[in-house]
Parts: structure tokens; sequence; C-alpha cells
């Protein structure tokens, strides 16, 4: 059973899934990206706050040092993300 806390208090979490599952359980508000809850938002057990006011640029952006391009680790987390993240369309200019 979820403790329900008094309007009054604040509770403040950086872990990803500790604040959307208090916001799931009616604890407050969670702010996260729309891909880590998209589940969430599907079933209806989240939905989304201040539409008006949420951030719709074009994505993410991954910034390092021109030599650090060569390290296979680097490529590797880059492939992952396209794969993962981008859409068809966006991932043959991002491999240039």
């Amino acid at each position: 059973m979820s403790k329900k806390f008094p309007p009054a208090s604040t509770k403040v979490s950086k872990i990803l899934a500790a604040s959307a599952c208090g916001a799931r359980e009616g604890l407050g508000l969670a702010y996260a990206a729309d891909l880590t809850v998209a589940e969430d938002l599907a079933r209806g057990t989240l939905a989304t706050a201040l539409d008006r006011y949420a951030p719709t640029g074009p994505g993410f952006f991954l910034y390092f040092p021109a030599r650090a391009q060569t390290q296979a680790k680097l490529r590797a987390f880059i492939d992952t993300a396209l794969a993962v993240l981008a859409p068809e369309g966006r991932r043959a200019r991002a491999r240039r």
C-alpha cells in the first residue's frame, strides 16, 4: 500500500524510476523524457502535465572531442543510440 504524503510536504528524487513510481502512485509530478515513460502514457497510468511548457526540440545531442570519435566504445554507443532513438531518416544523416 502506498503512503500518501500531506500536500505541504516536498519529496525530490533525482532517480527517474523513483520519480515515475511516485507519480504513478499519485504522489506528485515526475519530470521525464516521454520515451522513458511511453508505456505508462499509453496505458494511462501516467498523463502529461503542463504540455504548453514542454520542450519541443529535435531530440538528443551528443558532444565529444573529435579525437574521441575513433574510440570503439564511443562508436558502439552512437550506433546503439541511433538504432534505438533516431527516426529512420535521421539515422543516415547522423552517420556521416
